[in-house]
């Protein structure tokens, strides 16, 4: 008999796809940093930001910023985390009612839930 379900968050209870869109959650204007290169140099670091080498977001920019000698501005990657949290939560605002009410009814079947996830500190935080 089943006693629990585990559910992967992204793409699975919750979107980042906004009527075939994902809205962007990197803000790199003012950093002089073309946004093709950012992306190469962000998805050299998925590993190391999943596992914990970059304990944060503005590590990982502060990392990218000193290979290509961008001056480091502590209130620009500030307001770019602040940004990316920003665009982090907006799945979780429109979530899909029939979902919820899904979890509600496994709950009240005395069903254990569970959640997996390998969000990043900024998308826990959101």
């Amino acid at each position: 008999m089943v006693q629990a379900i585990f559910f992967d968050l992204f793409e699975t209870l919750v979107t980042e796809w906004i009527n075939g869109k994902k809205e962007k959650s990197h803000v790199i204007a003012g950093f002089d940093m073309e946004e093709s290169l950012f992306k190469k140099e962000w998805r050299l670091r998925q590993e190391r930001r999943m596992d914990g080498t970059f304990s944060t977001y503005q590590s990982v920019l502060v990392d990218i910023f000193k290979i290509y000698n961008i001056p480091i501005d502590k209130e620009q990657i500030d307001f770019a985390y602040q940004e990316r949290k920003r665009v982090k939560f907006l799945p979780f605002k429109n979530m899909n009612e029939e979902i919820l009410q899904t979890l509600s009814d496994l709950k009240k079947r005395g069903m254990q839930l569970g959640l997996i996830s390998n969000c990043t500190p900024e998308e826990v935080e959101s």
